[in-house]
């Protein structure tokens, strides 16, 4: 398939068109995929060792908060910010939600999700570090995560 660009004026409103002879499931797919800005992809800036950082969304596994500090884990670090943890959960794409009262996960970093008494749920992250996710949030997370097999 073809993909042509056009630059339009900042003022303009950005849309898709895609032309094709046929419409399956891969193609409703994609549609869903750019209109649910799924691409999208956010800079944020945390500090470690007294450096200041930039981290891109994809990269953040979970960010859990403690009084007025916010910890950003990815992979291989543990970055802090200041940012309050209501302020990331509106500027983060759509597939960081907040897990607990002090935490939010980037379910596209989940590998396994395992649930524990009392209505718990754990999720574990690639570099073996887990969060929990509280009682409160679980149907939520699940209802996303049933939405997203369907596009």
């Amino acid at each position: 398939m073809k993909v042509k660009l056009h630059r339009i004026a900042p003022d303009e409103e950005e849309y898709a068109a895609l032309y094709t002879s046929r419409e399956d499931a891969s193609l409703m797919r994609l549609k869903n995929y750019i209109e649910s800005e799924d691409y999208h992809t956010v800079v944020i800036h945390a500090e470690k060792n007294g450096a200041l950082y930039s981290i891109l969304s994809s990269t953040i596994y979970y960010i859990e908060s403690t009084q007025d500090i916010q910890y950003i884990h990815t992979k291989d670090a543990v970055y802090t910010s200041r940012v309050r943890l209501y302020v990331f959960l509106d500027s983060l794409p759509r597939w960081f939600v907040r897990a607990s009262r002090s935490a939010i996960i980037n379910l596209q970093q989940v590998m396994r999700y395992t649930p524990l008494s009392g209505g718990l749920m754990q999720a574990e992250f690639s570099n073996g570090e887990t969060a929990y996710i509280s009682r409160k949030y679980v149907s939520e997370i699940r209802r996303f995560l049933k939405d997203a097999e369907k596009h």
